[in-house]
Protein backbone atom coordinates (compact mmCIF):
# COMPACT_ATOMS: atom_id res chain seq x y z
CA UNK A 1 0.00 0.00 0.00
CA UNK A 2 1.39 3.35 -1.04
CA UNK A 3 0.61 5.87 1.72
CA UNK A 4 2.21 8.85 -0.05
CA UNK A 5 -0.14 8.41 -3.01
CA UNK A 6 -3.16 8.34 -0.72
CA UNK A 7 -2.06 11.53 1.10
CA UNK A 8 -1.45 13.37 -2.14
CA UNK A 9 -4.81 12.38 -3.51
CA UNK A 10 -6.63 13.59 -0.41
CA UNK A 11 -4.79 16.92 -0.54
CA UNK A 12 -5.50 17.34 -4.24
CA UNK A 13 -9.19 16.57 -3.77
CA UNK A 14 -9.47 19.06 -0.91
CA UNK A 15 -10.85 16.35 1.33
CA UNK A 16 -8.55 17.21 4.22
CA UNK A 17 -10.60 18.76 6.95
CA UNK A 18 -9.51 21.86 8.79
CA UNK A 19 -10.25 22.14 12.52
CA UNK A 20 -13.70 23.59 12.81
CA UNK A 21 -14.74 26.48 15.01
CA UNK A 22 -18.15 27.98 15.32
CA UNK A 23 -16.95 31.43 14.31
CA UNK A 24 -13.48 31.95 12.89
CA UNK A 25 -11.49 34.62 14.72
CA UNK A 26 -14.01 34.79 17.56
CA UNK A 27 -11.52 33.52 20.15
CA UNK A 28 -9.04 36.23 19.14
CA UNK A 29 -11.76 38.87 19.36
CA UNK A 30 -12.73 37.73 22.85
CA UNK A 31 -9.11 37.78 23.94
CA UNK A 32 -8.71 41.33 22.64
CA UNK A 33 -11.95 42.38 24.31
CA UNK A 34 -10.82 40.82 27.58
CA UNK A 35 -7.45 42.55 27.35
CA UNK A 36 -9.11 45.89 26.62
CA UNK A 37 -11.56 45.37 29.47
CA UNK A 38 -8.67 44.59 31.81
CA UNK A 39 -6.87 47.77 30.76
CA UNK A 40 -10.01 49.83 31.28
CA UNK A 41 -10.55 48.35 34.73
CA UNK A 42 -6.94 49.11 35.65
CA UNK A 43 -7.24 52.70 34.41
CA UNK A 44 -10.52 53.09 36.29
CA UNK A 45 -8.88 51.90 39.51
CA UNK A 46 -6.03 54.40 39.04
CA UNK A 47 -8.46 57.28 38.47
CA UNK A 48 -10.51 56.29 41.51
CA UNK A 49 -7.33 56.29 43.58
CA UNK A 50 -6.36 59.72 42.24
CA UNK A 51 -9.84 61.03 43.01
CA UNK A 52 -9.59 59.69 46.56
CA UNK A 53 -6.20 61.36 47.05
CA UNK A 54 -7.50 64.63 45.64
CA UNK A 55 -10.52 64.59 47.98
CA UNK A 56 -8.26 63.92 50.96
CA UNK A 57 -5.99 66.79 49.99
CA UNK A 58 -8.92 69.16 49.52
CA UNK A 59 -10.27 68.25 52.96
CA UNK A 60 -6.83 68.79 54.47
CA UNK A 61 -6.53 72.20 52.80
CA UNK A 62 -10.02 73.17 53.95
CA UNK A 63 -8.97 72.35 57.52
CA UNK A 64 -5.87 74.53 57.20
CA UNK A 65 -7.96 77.30 55.67
CA UNK A 66 -10.43 77.14 58.57
CA UNK A 67 -7.52 77.43 61.03
CA UNK A 68 -6.18 80.48 59.20
CA UNK A 69 -9.61 82.10 59.17
CA UNK A 70 -10.00 81.61 62.90
CA UNK A 71 -6.52 83.08 63.49
CA UNK A 72 -7.42 86.03 61.30
CA UNK A 73 -10.67 86.63 63.17
CA UNK A 74 -8.73 86.70 66.45
CA UNK A 75 -6.40 89.36 65.10
CA UNK A 76 -9.26 91.40 63.69
CA UNK A 77 -11.13 91.28 67.00
CA UNK A 78 -8.23 92.84 68.92
CA UNK A 79 -8.26 96.55 69.18
CA UNK A 80 -5.37 98.25 67.49
CA UNK A 81 -3.37 100.36 69.90
CA UNK A 82 -1.97 103.49 68.42
CA UNK A 83 0.55 105.62 70.14
CA UNK A 84 -0.39 109.28 70.43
Amino acid sequence: MDISRHSTTAAEDGNQQQPTTSKPGRKTALTREQAQLGKLKEANAKYKNLLKLAKERIQEQEGVLDERRSELSIFQARPVLTSS
